[in-house]
């Protein structure tokens, strides 16, 4: 693959080149990125097998978007949700929320000096990525019933609810429509959706996540 520098283009030797999740169960249990970044993963599971009523399906989605729930759900929810997929893991994790988690580890790739091609990394900061704009817009928008009304396509309806409310904010808002072209209302078990967030270059990522911290 090729990492691109300001200085230079480098050649490395290529990462999950035939199949990324039969890779990320081996290391589920143990690494707090891959851990993080097989949400979606998981959450697609189990929308194949029990449906989008499924409480563990919401849990998950709670976890993609923020909800009033999305701050409350702790590591061990999430391994005990895992649990129902893979069944021979233990898990070496601290306790702490996942949103948590999910955040210092973001912001540990995004002071990370090298460009990588590490997909989990990618996922992890296009997750935070979507988390703290939806925060922002939350925020700002600051009406209960209208952020409780939505019921999909979450980012684009607070993004639709922002820019009726503050049509004057030309910056916020093309920083919003970035986040929401950017990261996928689903992200689907199939690879190919994988591949657009791939090609992003960590700098790029890594400077758009710093521009939502800083709205925030």
């Amino acid at each position: 693959m090729t990492v691109k520098e300001d200085t230079e283009v480098k050649i490395v030797k290529g990462q999950y080149l035939k199949n990324v999740f039969e890779s990320w169960v081996k290391l589920i249990h143990k690494k707090e990125r891959i851990f993080l970044a097989s949400i979606p993963f998981a959450r697609n599971i189990i929308e194949y097998i029990s449906g989008e009523q499924d409480s563990n399906y919401l849990n998950l989605t709670n976890l993609l978007h923020i909800r009033p729930e999305t701050n409350n759900l702790q590591v061990s929810d999430l391994i005990e949700i895992y649990n129902t997929i893979w069944t021979d893991k233990e898990y070496n994790l601290d306790e702490r929320s996942v949103y948590e988690m999910l955040m210092e580890e973001t912001s540990q790739i995004a002071a990370e000096t090298s460009e990588n091609i590490q997909l989990e990394n990618k996922i992890l900061l296009s997750m935070a990525i979507r988390l703290k704009a939806e925060e922002f817009m939350i925020e700002k928008i600051n009406s209960e019933q209208d952020i409780l009304s939505i019921t999909k396509n979450q980012t684009t309806e607070l993004m639709r609810l922002y820019k009726e409310k503050f049509p004057e904010k030309t910056v916020e808002i093309k920083l919003m429509e970035q986040v929401n072209l950017m990261t996928a209302e689903n992200i689907h078990i199939n690879a190919f959706m994988y591949e657009p967030i791939l090609d992003l270059s960590d700098v790029y990522l890594k400077g758009l996540f710093e521009k939502v911290i800083n709205l925030n």
